[in-house]
């Protein structure tokens, strides 16, 4: 709030506000064209994450802060990557269907994300925090440029993790956003 007047000239945060009005117009031609309420919404909520754009500028504004988000995001990633391949051993181990349907049932009923059986008998695990494996894996390799060597062996160690569980997130999104990431930087 206190930097409202810097933020409401600054290009990206207008394009976004400007997006986002388009996006409310389109929900609201979508609403009164007869599409159901939870489509709309849907739509709508995918794209929300835009709304944090401005907050996310106001706050990053200096090399302390961003280093520090890096980090959380780094290191949060490693801990779902870790339990994700871990659960992804246990799955196949185990190799229990019942257990697979209880452990889906659980991930699911707090919508934080799912299993899916594929053709080849691997399990897809996904959980919706994953989408920050993209930006981890990209900061682990600014990490492991700037780290000691004790440092550059932690952090590939967690980054081959990290990708390891991008992988068997089984989606092709991901797997896109990295690329052109990878190509952008």
């Amino acid at each position: 709030i206190s930097k409202f007047f810097e933020l409401a000239k600054n290009l990206q945060v207008i394009f976004t506000v400007l997006f986002g009005i388009y996006i409310a117009f389109s929900a609201f031609v979508g609403f009164t064209s007869g599409n159901q309420l939870g489509f709309v919404a849907a739509d709508v909520t995918t794209l929300m994450t835009l709304a944090l754009i401005p907050g996310f500028m106001a706050v990053m504004c200096n090399k302390q802060a961003i280093e520090r988000s890096m980090k959380v995001i780094f290191w949060a990633s490693a801990v779902l990557a870790v339990i994700t391949v871990l659960l992804h051993i246990i799955i196949a181990i185990l190799n229990n269907n019942d257990f697979v349907y209880n452990l889906n049932k659980l991930i699911n009923a707090d919508s934080l994300g799912g299993l899916a059986a594929l053709k080849t008998g691997m399990h897809r695990i996904y959980f919706k925090s994953q989408i920050f494996f993209q930006v981890a894996i990209v900061y682990g390799v600014w990490f492991f440029g700037q780290g000691s060597r004790k440092q550059k062996i932690i952090t590939a160690i967690f980054e081959g993790i990290i990708f390891c569980a991008f992988i068997l997130s089984y989606t092709r999104g991901f797997w896109f956003g990295l690329g052109i990431a990878a190509i952008a930087l």
